[in-house]
C-alpha cells in the first residue's frame, strides 16, 4: 500500500484567516496573546501554579496605537512588557499546534490566530525580546508570502537584532496595508 504525504496549500491560511470578520476581534488576538504571556510561569504565575495578586510588583502594559488618517500609511502597533516570545520561530512555523493547547488557563489552542492579521491588512511585523534571550528577533509577513501552491515554498526571515523596545522583555506587533474596510472600521 503506498503511501501518501498530506501537502496543504498555504492559501488556506489566508481562507481561515478570513473568517475573522470584526476587525477588532483580530486586534483582540494580539492583545489575548500578551494576556496569555503574563500567564505564564515566571512573569505572573510560580511553577506551581496561581501566586498571589501581589507576587508580581511591576504593572503589566498593553498599548494599542493607531497611527495616520490614511488607510495607504496606517498602521496599528501592538505592544507590551510580558516575556516576549521565547521561541518565534516555532510560533510561526507550528501552525495548528500550539504549545497553548495543554495549558487550562490560556486561549489560543490552534496557534493561527497569529495569522488573522490576514483578514484586515497584508503586513504583519513582530519584534520580541525574550527574558532568556541576549538578542531581540524581528519577522516580517506579508499575506502574499501565503500565495503558493506548496507549504515547502513559504519561508520566513527571523532576524536576532539589538533590543528595540521600550522595556527589557516584549513584544511589538504592527500592523500596516489595510483594506479599505479594516481602515475605515478603526477610524
Amino acid at each position: 500500500m503506498p503511501t501518501v504525504r498530506l501537502n496543504i496549500a498555504p492559501r488556506i491560511i489566508q481562507n481561515i484567516a478570513s473568517l475573522y470578520t470584526d476587525v477588532y476581534r483580530v486586534l483582540m488576538e494580539y492583545v489575548d496573546n500578551s494576556l496569555d504571556d503574563v500567564e505564564q510561569p515566571g512573569f505572573y504565575i510560580s511553577s506551581a501554579g496561581l501566586s498571589p495578586i501581589d507576587a508580581y510588583k511591576g504593572e503589566i502594559e498593553i498599548t494599542i496605537k493607531i497611527e495616520s488618517k490614511s488607510v495607504k500609511d496606517g498602521t496599528v502597533t501592538i505592544t507590551d512588557n510580558c516575556n516576549g516570545i521565547s521561541k518565534l520561530k516555532n510560533i510561526i512555523q507550528n501552525l495548528g499546534n500550539s504549545c497553548k493547547r495543554s495549558s487550562s488557563f490560556t486561549n489560543g489552542q490552534f496557534g493561527y490566530e497569529i495569522f488573522s492579521f490576514m483578514s484586515i491588512c497584508s503586513k504583519m511585523e513582530i519584534t520580541t525580546k525574550h527574558l532568556e534571550n541576549k538578542k531581540a528577533e524581528y519577522v516580517c509577513i506579508n499575506s502574499s508570502d501565503f500565495e503558493q501552491d506548496n507549504i515547502d515554498n513559504v519561508m520566513f526571515n527571523i532576524h536576532e537584532i539589538d533590543n528595540t523596545l521600550q522595556h527589557n522583555s516584549g513584544t511589538k506587533v504592527v500592523l500596516s496595508n489595510f483594506t479599505n474596510y479594516a481602515w475605515r472600521e478603526l477610524n
